[in-house]
């Protein structure tokens, strides 16, 4: 999944090339999981602060993956604008860097999701998801990974993005001509988060400068998400913690829910439950009593910090669903090739407490982003884009709403 390209290449050789094989990440003793061969291998996204290395922008330092600032282009030629329903351009929220050695359009292979977060929007915490892919021999990058002469696309910048965030920009600053925007909502943002400082030299240097670049990065901006690294590890094995933890959860859950009064939290009672998970049940709601909920805390217990999961298109699809309501009825087929999509990963609700919400809204109509979790279906094909310029490829994400606000 998450990894540069030479690290894939060495774990492919496990896999004999099947491009359906559990995701690529391989423990070393493999030998003693045989009795665990049924099960679904899952790989964990954490989120750690960016590296130096990564604050170039050039993509391929960045082929891992990232949470918010603004998305780092596969292929640096893409310049698109993504509206939710209600006409505004939804957020950058990650990108993951999962490439493949079949088809041979998809060895570089990107994922980027964005969400609404229009307070007042009836779409607030939806998502889209594109993926953007490019052969072994391509116009940006060198064919070998240790190549000193390797291509970095340095026009990135210099195309007409939105100095916000980072999406088709459709006018430029009056005054310097250099910053681009997509709407005048984000020039306006733009201006009061540094550029009013900047413009000058910005005109001066004909180049865009952001002062302030730093701050926004750590912070974020009503329209930019703060910026993260995703780094990987598996999930922890858990055929024997599990039992114990699901025995225990389970009884403090029933318990609790015997002695609950309207208003109070499941959970605020047992003593036995980490504060970590009392915080992630607050955070998704526990009006009802739901073993499929308890079952996802359950999960989690075992790395409570993950904010993503990964198992591309195996067939026992291990979606770690929050609640046992608003599933999915009917995936849509892929628009090319009009094969079935299949699950490829999700975003879990701990990566909420990493954007920096307003903490201060309290309807639900004011709140702003919230998701019980975001599951992204992709094509088991991977297929081009048809008579486009640019490889990049809609699929489809569903968001399951929090635990208490089930449909």
């Amino acid at each position: 999944m998450v990894a540069t390209r030479d690290v894939q290449e060495e774990q492919n050789d496990h896999f004999n090339e099947d491009v359906n094989a559990a995701p690529f990440l391989e423990d070393e003793d493999d030998d003693d999981d045989e009795g665990l061969d049924a099960e679904a291998e899952i790989e964990l996204g954490f989120v750690s602060n960016v590296e130096e290395e990564h604050l170039s922008g050039a993509y391929v330092n960045w082929d891992g993956g990232k949470v918010g600032g603004q998305p780092v282009w596969l292929d640096p030629s893409v310049n698109i604008e993504v509206p939710c329903e209600c006409g505004v351009n939804m957020s950058f929220l990650l990108q993951i860097y999962c490439p493949l050695d079949t088809p041979p359009q998809a060895f570089h292979r990107s994922l980027y999701v964005f969400c609404c977060r229009t307070r007042g929007c009836s779409k607030i915490g939806h998502a889209r998801v594109f993926r953007v892919q490019l052969p072994q021999k391509n116009a940006f990058y060198s064919e070998k990974e240790d190549d000193p002469t390797r291509k970095q696309p340095e026009y990135l910048k210099a195309a007409k993005q939105c100095a916000v965030c980072g999406l088709k920009g459709i006018f430029a600053c009056s005054a310097c001509n250099i910053a681009q925007y997509c709407s005048k909502v984000h020039q306006k943002d733009h201006w009061k988060h540094g550029h009013k400082q900047d413009c000058p030299a910005s005109a001066q240097q004909k180049k865009l400068i952001e002062s302030n670049a730093e701050a926004i990065r750590l912070n974020g901006t009503p329209f930019v998400f703060p910026e993260y690294s995703i780094h990987i590890e598996h999930e922890p094995d858990r055929s024997i913690a599990q039992n114990e933890s699901e025995a225990r959860m389970m009884q403090a859950f029933e318990q609790a829910s015997l002695n609950r009064t309207e208003g109070n939290d499941v959970f605020t009672d047992d003593s036995e439950i980490d504060l970590s998970q009392k915080d992630i049940a607050k955070m998704l709601g526990t009006q009802a009593q739901d073993k499929t909920y308890v079952g996802f805390l359950t999960r989690v217990a075992l790395a409570k910090d993950q904010v993503l999961r990964y198992s591309r298109w195996d067939d026992e699809e291990p979606v770690l669903w929050v609640h046992s309501q608003d599933k999915p009825t009917d995936i849509p087929c892929c628009s090319i090739c009009h094969g079935p999509r299949r699950f490829e990963f999700q975003i879990m609700p701990q990566l909420l407490y990493h954007l920096k919400l307003s903490t201060e809204l309290t309807t639900l109509k004011d709140q702003e982003v919230d998701w019980g979790t975001l599951v992204v279906y992709t094509c088991p094909q991977s297929c081009s884009a048809k008579d486009k310029d640019v490889d990049i490829v809609e699929e489809f994400v569903w968001r399951q709403s929090p635990h208490d606000q089930e449909v």
